[in-house]
């Protein structure tokens, strides 16, 4: 008796109709036992719950490859109670409809879904999965009416090798369809337990509708609900193997219109560049001028037609596209994709906000609204921080900030300093390392951040090595220091000669020297800066016995 029922991989979201969005999903080609995995359906599947019933759905996608599902999985076991046996379903990453996870039903699997801890006896019920077949293989899964597996079958379906899935439902062979292989495919079964009445879907369309207590072949039992079943069953001389994703199970279902529109917010923005590189290797910067389009989607997620009386947008800026003329209707659990584009040159230089209206005879909703922001593309734009950093001697490191809507890259041709990285995308910090100034000069060094149009730099000064031969040499005393105008340098002549103070502002460039020829004992020498502006500027003192270098600092 228990093998009637079959289990294979089904999937399922209840109720909001997915229509292409199903081709948005990458399934990534594989091939295991000669059963090539390449493409999705072009059917829609059928997902989240109908109405205002609770649901509970299982993505696996939080399990690892290799897992066990009864022994993972709360509610769920095998047909002999023996979660890890050979009875036991194992999850795969090979395919999947929502990324990254399935499991797969093949050799001795007898997989069981418990809805709940007793059996159900009232209420609108849906179960819902999706499914994929490889070319040449067979699946199958059905539903029971007990939590125990074996008492009574409610409903099955088998999908053959050949491409045809029959069902048993109220009686046998009660429908039978074509599906492709290869391909993720929706099942929903709607259970009235309150009417006695059941319908499947297959691909959002009616297969079979039945009378709940006649069970799988028409003979009269209870009116409940128990578990799912997935069986690895296959007709003579094929292969049982099928892969499922999304199991659903959802209560108390309101089989009336009701409007879901999903994304409920838009956010459409202008891209203002782009970055390429052609044969030789050289980049360059194209400014895009398209516009960057977005979309929605109105779902019908109950049970009556919809009728979508107007769409509307205020805003002379924002425009719509790509549905029916109003008013239009929606079938049960059918979608209307709507195209959502800017005038970029209507909305100008600030963004700006609006919202879309759809109006229906939803008797809950009769309005829903998606709100649509609107991004223009920024000029391009690179700010470094700092714009100038003094060193010490020492050997060292420091950190750059970078503030950019662009690609960039760095540019410098300094042999003592590093810059990492070398190049980036919008904000970002760069390590500078520089060596240690063992040269007796005070060295500089431009860092340019270039993107595309913009750009900006960063100022590097590297304080020079303090020489002493004694420690009278390094008695040096500037006074004062800041000072507006002018200050004095003091020091020690250790013996008659000459004296050559050089002068630097803070990008190292040489902009004063004093050479004068000095007797021995202390000396002072006074520098007129009144002509220079506030700022940072160095000293380097030069005798035949000494060479030292400090820090000036001049006020308004």
């Amino acid at each position: 008796m228990k093998k009637h029922m079959l289990s294979i991989l089904v999937s399922l979201f209840l109720v909001f109709y997915i229509g292409n969005s199903a081709l948005a999903q990458e399934i990534i080609s594989a091939n295991k036992d000669n059963h090539n995995v390449d493409e999705i359906c072009d059917n829609p599947a059928i997902i989240g719950y109908l109405g205002e019933g609770g649901i509970t759905c299982e993505y696996f996608d939080s399990l690892e490859p290799g897992d066990y599902v009864a022994v993972e999985l709360l509610n769920w076991t095998t047909w002999s109670n023996n979660p890890g046996s050979p009875e036991d379903a194992i999850v795969t990453d090979i395919v999947a409809y929502s990324s990254p996870n399935s499991f797969i039903v093949d050799g001795y699997c007898d997989l069981l879904d418990q809805f709940t801890s007793e059996n159900i006896t009232s209420g609108i019920h849906s179960y819902s999965n999706m499914i994929y077949i490889p070319m040449g293989c067979c699946g199958y899964f059905n539903l029971q009416k007990d939590v125990v597996p074996g008492v009574e079958w409610g409903f099955q379906v088998y999908f053959d090798a050949d491409g045809i899935a029959t069902v048993d439902a109220g009686a046998s062979g009660a429908a039978t369809f074509n599906f492709e292989y290869d391909s993720w495919h929706s099942n929903v079964i709607v259970i009235d337990l309150d009417a006695d009445w059941a319908k499947y879907y297959f691909n959002g369309s009616v297969m079979v509708s039945w009378q709940w207590s006649l069970g799988t072949f028409g003979n009269p039992g209870e009116i409940s609900l128990g578990s799912s079943n997935y069986y690895a069953w296959a007709s003579v001389g094929n292969a049982a193997l099928a892969y499922y994703d999304n199991a659903c199970y959802s209560d108390n279902i309101s089989f009336v219109p009701d409007i879901d529109v999903n994304p409920a917010s838009l956010t459409i923005q202008q891209l203002a560049l782009k970055k390429n590189a052609d044969q030789a290797g050289i980049t360059h910067y194209d400014r895009i001028r398209s516009l960057q389009s977005d979309s929605f989607n109105i779902k019908n997620i109950g049970y009556d037609s919809l009728s979508v009386e107007s769409i509307s947008a205020s805003a002379t800026w924002l425009q719509i596209s790509g549905y029916p003329a109003t008013p239009f209707t929606i079938n049960p659990w059918g979608s209307q994709n709507v195209a959502v584009d800017v005038d970029w040159e209507e909305l100008g230089s600030a963004q700006q906000t609006d919202t879309i209206t759809i109006a229906s005879d939803d008797p809950d909703e009769p309005a829903v609204f998606v709100t649509v922001t609107a991004i223009p593309a920024m000029p391009a734009s690179i700010i470094v921080e700092p714009s100038l950093q003094n060193l010490t001697y020492e050997q060292g490191s420091f950190v750059v900030t970078v503030q950019s809507n662009v690609d960039w890259e760095v540019v410098e041709n300094c042999d003592w300093l590093s810059c990492d990285p070398a190049s980036g995308q919008n904000d970002d910090t760069i390590i500078v390392s520089h060596e240690e100034n063992m040269t007796a000069e005070i060295r500089s060094c431009i860092i340019s951040i270039v993107g595309a149009e913009v750009s900006d730099s960063l100022t590097v000064v590297q304080d020079l090595t303090s020489i002493s031969d004694n420690s009278e040499n390094s008695g040096i005393q500037v006074y004062p220091n800041p000072f507006s105008s002018r200050t004095t340098i003091a020091f020690y002549q250790q013996s008659p000669g000459i004296v050559v103070i050089a002068l630097y502002n803070h990008l190292g460039d040489l902009i004063d020297m004093i050479r004068e020829s000095s007797a021995q004992g202390p000396q002072k020498i006074v520098w007129n800066a009144e002509e220079l502006p506030a700022g940072i500027y160095y000293y380097r003192i030069e005798t035949g016995s000494m060479l030292v270098s400090g820090k000036l600092v001049k006020i308004n």
